[in-house]
């Protein structure tokens, strides 16, 4: 039997009939479980209520729930409503009898892990506690994981004020000093310490020349401290230098005996300007004498671009954990749906229940559909690649592109319509063609037809208004340049759902979505240089348009070869 792997994880265990208890709690506490045993969910409840107000000093509620569905006073959908009010993370697995199909559906929909069939066997029980200890165990990674990101964003964020506070602090530069004290024949290794900072490091003597500067120093503003450097003189790296020599930072420096900070402009080796911010500190030796001066110039535009690249990096981490839970979250909903199908499946086979068990084989065929969409979005994400252009005929593609959905569309009663030239009225000329990737745009029109054709079968146009339920393909050359639209006579969508069409896990179906094909529709479109726009009021219907080059740099398409079929090995 499989064993708890913590000793102290508990479960409350709610039935009105006392045998049904006695039996399961034996095979829990086998487990390794500490089972906590309620009659009724009124007990049930009130065990979770006198844990809370507790407070920190009391033990944890318990992780998992085992409750019958019906039972005297509270139901068991009850009792799992009031602990995922209170305790959201507890894992609730409902019993319920063979003829409670639909309330076992409806605590999944509330929730629940799991649902077992009376009577409940060892072996059951014992998978679907393993199951919500799974669950247990990946949010609690889960969490981590978002816990241990957010310290790393905090660490990145909190490294670059850091930086220019170090930079600014006369204390760090007084800390400094004490490694080039003496004189300049001491710095033999120079401000190498300081080559990975995104600034300008340069000591300066009484006499205005610079003794050593770091490695980003010589590199974009000159070495002056080369045998063969040209200028020695410290006022030569800024802008109108030679004009104000007294007042540049590090002669003010020397004069007022006190760190300085100032906006400056540097000029680099090529005459390029440099936008800075100078802070200055003196170096004294033992007696109190300033011999030295640290200059440290901080590239702003180098500042800027590190912070560019830390909130690019904090995004793309946070993202990575988005993807994690929203992945997660849509396979659980499949799985569920799987097991829905499969049940129905199984019990119309037992009943010799046919249509029953029709059903079940087409919602197991949905579901598979369905995981199949999932893996393929997740694999086009993951194979980003530049498009492979070829010449295509606008109505042959449009065509061969409605094949790939027509099935679907008769089985919803959705009718489509191709709009595009016909060959026979421009087969010769350029207007009939335009280059593409044919299986890249493919994907992405596929995924407007099907998201249209399943709004016009959800719609009741016919029923209220007579519109006839038309998906429209329609395919012209305007401009220069190559525009396609796919228009629905479906409900239509309001501003807010208009605005965050395109966001990356964002559906208009809810579970039966995956949020990511509109997102991946985009990013074929752009990977061609085009745009994409929606167009849609609720009751009206809605339309994509998009608009591409004819071929890269807006060459003639006839220029580049024969036309091409999706159904082609050249395609």
């Amino acid at each position: 039997m499989q064993q708890c792997q913590t000793a102290s994880e508990s479960i409350l265990l709610v039935d009105d009939e006392a045998g049904v208890r006695k039996v399961l709690g034996l095979t829990l506490r086998d487990m390794g479980f500490l089972v906590i045993e309620a009659a009724d969910g009124d007990q049930a409840l009130a065990h979770f209520a006198s844990v809370t107000a507790q407070g920190t000093a009391a033990p944890p509620p318990p992780a998992i729930v085992v409750t019958d569905v019906r039972m005297p006073g509270k139901s068991g959908l009850e009792v799992l409503e009031a602990i995922k009010a209170v305790a959201p993370e507890t894992e609730v697995i409902i019993v319920t009898g063979h003829g409670d199909m639909d309330l076992a559906i409806k605590g999944l929909q509330l929730g629940a892990a799991d649902f077992l069939p009376k009577p409940v066997s060892d072996g059951a029980l014992e998978v679907a506690v393993a199951r919500a200890l799974e669950r247990i165990e990946t949010r609690r990674q889960l969490h981590e994981y978002t816990c241990n990101l957010e310290a790393l964003a905090q660490s990145q964020a909190s490294r670059l004020v850091a930086m220019e506070r170090q930079l600014a602090a006369r204390q760090v530069v007084e800390g400094l000093s004490q490694a080039f004290s003496g004189v300049a024949a001491d710095l033999q290794d120079g401000l190498s310490v300081l080559d990975e900072l995104p600034c300008f490091v340069a000591l300066h003597d009484r006499d205005g020349r610079i003794v050593s500067v770091n490695q980003r120093y010589r590199e974009r503003l000159g070495d002056p401290t080369g045998e063969s450097a040209q200028v020695r003189d410290g006022w030569a790296i800024y802008k109108d230098g030679a004009t104000r020599k007294r007042a540049l930072p590090v002669p003010a420096t020397f004069f007022s005996d006190a760190p300085r900070r100032v906006h400056e402009v540097l000029l680099c080796k090529e005459g390029n300007e440099i936008p800075v911010v100078v802070h200055t500190a003196p170096i004294r030796t033992s007696t109190g004498e300033t011999v030295l001066v640290m200059e440290l110039a901080v590239d702003m535009g180098e500042l800027k671009r590190l912070q560019t690249e830390l909130a690019a990096t904090r995004e793309h981490l946070a993202s990575l954990g988005l993807v994690v839970a929203s992945l997660s979250h849509g396979v659980k909903g499949l799985l569920t749906a799987l097991d829905g199908a499969l049940y129905a499946m199984e019990a119309g086979l037992e009943r010799n229940d046919m249509p029953r068990m029709h059903r079940g084989f087409e919602q197991t065929k949905d579901v598979a559909g369905r995981i199949k969409t999932l893996i393929l979005d997740i694999l086009f994400c993951a194979k980003r690649r530049e498009p492979e252009r070829k010449v295509l005929e606008l109505r042959r593609f449009g065509r061969e592109t409605l094949n790939m959905v027509r099935e679907k569309a008769e089985r919803l009663g959705v009718q489509l319509v191709l709009d595009a030239p016909e060959p026979s009225d421009e087969s010769s000329q350029p207007s009939a063609t335009f280059a593409a990737d044919p299986t890249l745009l493919a994907a992405a029109l596929v995924n407007l037809l099907e998201n249209a054709i399943e709004a016009c079968a959800a719609s009741q146009s016919t029923a209220d208004d007579g519109r006839a339920r038309t998906v429209t393909l329609r395919c012209r050359r305007v401009d220069g340049r190559v525009r396609i639209d796919v228009q629905d006579t479906g409900p239509g969508m309001d501003e807010s759902t208009r605005n965050k069409l395109f966001q990356v896990f964002f559906s208009t179906k809810g579970s039966n979505g995956t949020g990511l094909g509109l997102f991946i529709t985009r990013h074929a479109v752009l990977a061609h240089g085009g745009s994409i726009a929606v167009d849609s009021t609720p009751g009206q219907g809605s339309c994509f348009r998009i608009e591409l080059p004819l071929a890269p740099g807006d060459t003639t398409a006839q220029d580049l070869c024969e036309p091409v079929s999706l159904s082609s090995p050249a395609a």
